[in-house]
């Protein structure tokens, strides 16, 4: 099927749509290897400013729609990005974990001025726990959602990528069960997207790089100076049970850690108490002293939502 007429790509621009006419406003920012694309929308409240970063195969108006009408209305604003090679974040070249941070990263310097809540699951939880440790100025708090980037022995790896080398339907209804840990009623519809999904090229490319990943080390989580909250489904059946020990184990004290009952993906299973759990850290980091960070910025950037809208 061609990527032109893929149904699952004209559902990602249809959630697109929706979402600016409910009053989001589209971003773009001319990154080194890609243009990457947001929606932002003013908040409500005076709580921080919220990023929501996706995972893998997903973008941000698939992921992020409920969640954002759940928040909105108490924080100061939400950025939700389209990561490089996802949805409407279009790459020159090949996409490769490099390219992930280094535009990703570069697009929040962008987007994003003030001290700003990141909200990171799966693949993105590594590259926002790299953006927090080299630009601490711009993390209010980190809140990290089953995040990838730990270290995964050869077998793990194998494992994993056998997991989302989706070459059957029976193998797309077993990946859904994985990422819900249960069995949701929409499972036949959702394993169709899952093989349409993980088919697209430069994901198929971008897997195949896993063996070669340069995975966080502990001295890395240890260095994070903002307040940190790790969500970890107690039935997530995607990530190995090593990535949380790694997290749980290397983050710094003061770290809140909590194993809710839900899968992989909460921002589809239950929105309204992964959204409950944002604004509940959202309020801690409000009522927290300000702290002194290692680094200033660098260089004047563009302040959430300034550019030029498309």
């Amino acid at each position: 099927m061609s990527l032109v007429n893929d149904p699952t790509i004209v559902y990602e621009k249809l959630m697109r749509a929706v979402m600016l006419s409910r009053g989001a406003r589209a971003l773009r920012h001319r990154c080194r290897h890609c243009t990457v694309e947001a929606l932002f929308w003013t908040g409500g409240g005076a709580l921080p400013a919220v990023v929501l970063m996706h995972g893998f195969s997903a973008s941000g108006p698939t992921q992020w729609g409920s969640v954002v009408r759940r928040i909105r209305g108490e924080v100061a604003g939400v950025l939700v990005p389209d990561l490089p090679g996802h949805g409407a974040t279009h790459c020159a070249g090949e996409l490769s974990a490099e390219v992930l941070t280094e535009d990703t990263a570069e697009a929040l310097l962008a987007f994003v001025e003030q001290p700003a809540l990141l909200v990171a699951s799966s693949l993105s939880g590594g590259i926002a726990v790299r953006f927090a440790l080299r630009h601490p100025e711009r993390v209010a708090g980190l809140l990290l959602c089953s995040p990838g980037g730990a270290p995964m022995s050869p077998q793990e790896v194998t494992n994993l990528l056998d997991l989302f080398n989706i070459d059957s339907y029976s193998k797309a209804l077993t990946f859904v069960d994985r990422v819900f840990g249960k069995t949701p009623l929409s499972r036949p519809l959702l394993a169709w997207g899952v093989m349409r999904q993980l088919r697209r090229p430069q994901l198929v490319k971008l897997l195949a790089q896993a063996r070669e990943q340069r995975w966080l080390q502990p001295a890395e989580l240890a260095a994070l100076s903002m307040p940190v909250k790790l969500l970890w489904g107690a039935g997530d059946g995607v990530l190995p049970a090593s990535s949380f020990a790694f997290y749980r184990d290397h983050l710094p004290p003061g770290t809140l850690i909590e194993r809710p009952n839900y899968g992989h993906a909460p921002f589809f299973s239950v929105p309204a108490v992964f959204g409950a759990s944002v604004l509940s850290f959202a309020r801690r980091l409000a009522l927290a002293p300000p702290r002194a960070t290692r680094h200033s910025p660098a260089a004047r950037v563009a302040s959430i939502g300034a550019l030029t809208p498309l």
